[in-house]
């Protein structure tokens, strides 16, 4: 069962890695600045109210379903930050 966990994450690494492109990185002074899109913010959110709805429904079997949104959305997460680090340090 783990795998399964394992490889939901690994499928929202690799679309946080594509949804971290969308974010704009530019310099101001001497700090490096980031401009994201809602889509990201609607994605995260989206995982986050379907994960509590499923859990208030009682069933475990659509709680374990809701907990693989949260472990898709923890991989995006994840993408998209080491996505927009690694660009942060080329901004010049």
């Amino acid at each position: 069962m783990a795998e399964v966990g394992l490889e939901i994450a690994f499928f929202g690494g690799i679309i946080g890695l594509l949804l971290a492109m969308t974010t704009r990185l530019y310099r101001e002074g001497k700090r490096v600045m980031g401009k994201q899109s809602w889509l990201i913010l609607l994605g995260w959110g989206s995982s986050l109210l379907v994960t509590q709805l499923l859990t208030l429904t009682g069933a475990g079997l659509a709680a374990s379903i809701g907990l693989m949104g949260l472990v898709f959305s923890t991989g995006t997460t994840l993408g998209r930050d080491l996505n927009l680090f690694v660009r942060r340090l080329r901004v010049e």
